[in-house]
């Protein structure tokens, strides 16, 4: 009777194990992904200053706080600058290049 009780005992646990543990498994959701946080947009600066040379692909501005090379973005509009040019340029940072997403030539101030 003894070895039929301890079979019954062990055979009820181990029913009784799986069952948590297929209950368990049933309730646990998969964690919830987040979804990849969408990079930020790069903040759009400007800068103002004298073209001293532009090219296909680098324009260099001479500005109150120094020369600045931007890198020209390919769909950049920058018509009619040339170098001596009065602009303001639109640009923003990709890493440590400052992007020119657009410029402009203006009328140069009275000093």
């Amino acid at each position: 009777m003894r070895k039929l009780f301890a079979v019954a005992l062990v055979a009820s646990l181990s029913l009784t194990g799986s069952a948590v543990a297929f209950a368990a498994q049933a309730k646990a959701k998969p964690a919830a992904t987040k979804p990849a946080a969408a990079a930020k947009p790069a903040a759009e600066k400007t800068a103002a200053g004298t073209v001293k040379s532009i090219d296909a692909t680098t324009i260099v501005v001479k500005t109150k706080g120094g020369d600045k090379t931007f890198t020209l973005d390919p769909a950049a509009k920058k018509d009619g600058v040339s170098a001596g040019s009065h602009v303001m340029v639109h640009y923003k940072m990709d890493g440590k290049s400052m992007v020119a997403t657009n410029v402009m030539v203006e009328a140069a101030t009275k000093k």
